[in-house]
């Protein structure tokens, strides 16, 4: 079964055959569109934001090719300027024509789009320019341009009489600067003159536990939840590495965060939403089958590293352990911030402080979702057995050793404090997060939290 989608604040569920007779062809032919008209209601309907025009401007460049990308945003003025091959004649000469050819692959599509956008930010004009040609065109009108000859590049223009609203430049630079990170091309944005602002990739910094991959014209990366404990992942969807819209979608066997790119997408009349149809819908499995390769990566990499993270954490137990359980902190981050403070904000410890909170995160509340009897899928037993915990005293623990412990002593015990050179049997959880999941959930009624070793002892074997 596809699970639920939602896109904006419409719900979509799976496509079922109707139940009303299927229609049949009678007759064909064609119908004359008052252009002028037509582009009046396309002008009011599409895009949501006019402000994402700049994004329509970025896709025309990524489909011509570009290797690089600028935009300026300055005062009266947006312009958007790329490499790549020049525009073929007919998109120079007539856009909106091209932009009506919905079978045509034209980037005058996406200045058309863009321009009537901007428009309705109370643009003067729009114009293009491509190797030495360019055009200027009105809310109706295409008029010829002058532009100096030799130059080896495509420019998009809006130019306003006044000053263009701060608001809209500001999201115009928020859009950009996160809609854009499936780009092939280099993006880099000026404002009001000011020095370029290169936009780096989405994980130009690769942690390993990412997950790329190219099939039939999609290509997707996939990475750990920003929210660890969501309930559904996000799909992003793009075109032209530049994205259309996020909807909320049901991974297996773990909640991931996938960003899709795949020009073959088609666009509802807003060309603000992604359509569920069959190529979505390969896109969302071509995702979901690549989630145990996502959380297998994370498993190993949490594996490598929680030898320094638990140095990290018992070097320095003398400084803030009793700190920690003094605090009785309740945010997820709060810690972490401690933590750091108290390191010195040396890198390799904000490193690791940074995979704990995140990956480190994700793999603990997927854990915590595991059935009760040991899971027989191989990455999913690997997830069972990982040491994604410490107790109080430094011993790496597991979901299946907690559960062992919680059967032996009838109750999980819990501590926010750290405690050096001491045994402890059965271990005690070393937890500074109390919505941490394997409390909240998995042992839900059956933890028990202790404050101080004096408590740990009068407990005895804590039955």
């Amino acid at each position: 079964m596809i699970p639920l989608a939602v896109l904006g604040r419409q719900r979509y569920a799976t496509p079922v055959e109707s139940l009303e007779p299927k229609p049949e062809k009678v007759r064909s032919g064609t119908f004359r569109v008052d252009r002028k008209e037509a582009l009046r209601k396309l002008a009011a309907y599409r895009l949501a934001d006019p402000a994402a025009f700049v994004l329509s401007w970025v896709r025309a460049g990524a489909e011509s090719d570009a290797t690089w990308i600028h935009v300026a945003l300055d005062l009266k003025r947006i312009a958007v300027r790329f490499d790549g091959k020049a525009w073929a004649s007919a998109d120079l000469e007539d856009p909106y024509s091209a932009f009506f050819d919905e079978a045509a692959a034209s980037p005058a599509r996406h200045l058309v789009l863009g321009a009537l956008a901007a428009f309705r930010l109370g643009a003067r004009r729009a114009a293009v320019s491509s190797w030495g040609r360019g055009m200027a065109l009105g809310p109706e009108t295409v008029e010829p341009l002058e532009v100096p000859a030799g130059r080896t590049e495509t420019a998009l223009e809006a130019v306003w009489d006044g000053a263009i609203d701060d608001g809209a430049r500001i999201r115009m630079f928020n859009l950009l600067s996160t809609s854009c990170g499936m780009l092939r091309a280099q993006l880099s944005i000026s404002i009001m003159s000011g020095p370029d602002r290169t936009i780096p990739p989405l994980a130009a910094a690769d942690d390993g536990s990412l997950v790329r991959f190219e099939e039939g014209g999609l290509r997707g990366l996939l990475q750990p939840p920003l929210n660890p404990d969501a309930m559904a992942g996000k799909a992003h969807l793009y075109t032209g590495g530049v994205r259309v819209s996020t909807v909320d979608w049901t991974f297996h066997p773990a909640q991931a965060e996938a960003h899709l790119d795949d020009p073959a997408f088609a666009l509802d009349a807003s060309q603000s939403g992604v359509i569920m149809d069959d190529r979505f819908t390969r896109a969302l499995k071509a995702a979901d089958a690549k989630v145990p390769r996502l959380l297998e990566l994370a498993v190993n990499g949490h594996e490598h590293g929680y030898g320094q993270w638990t140095r990290f954490l018992f070097e320095r137990a003398g400084l803030f352990s009793g700190l920690l359980g003094m605090l009785k902190l309740d945010r997820r981050r709060d810690a972490d911030r401690v933590l750091a403070w108290l390191a010195g904000k040396q890198h390799e410890y904000e490193r690791l402080i940074a995979w704990d909170t995140t990956t480190g995160a994700w793999l603990r509340s997927t854990a915590a979702a595991l059935p009760l009897e040991e899971p027989q899928d191989p990455v999913l037993k690997k997830l069972y057995r990982a040491a994604l915990y410490l107790s109080v005293n430094g011993v790496p623990l597991s979901i299946e050793r907690l559960d062992e412990i919680a059967k032996f002593t009838t109750v999980l015990p819990v501590c926010r404090r750290l405690f050096t050179n001491m045994q402890l049997d059965p271990p005690v959880l070393w937890c500074p997060r109390p919505e941490d999941p394997a409390v909240r959930i998995r042992f839900h009624g059956r933890s028990r939290w202790f404050e101080d070793v004096s408590s740990f002892r009068s407990v005895g074997p804590f039955r």
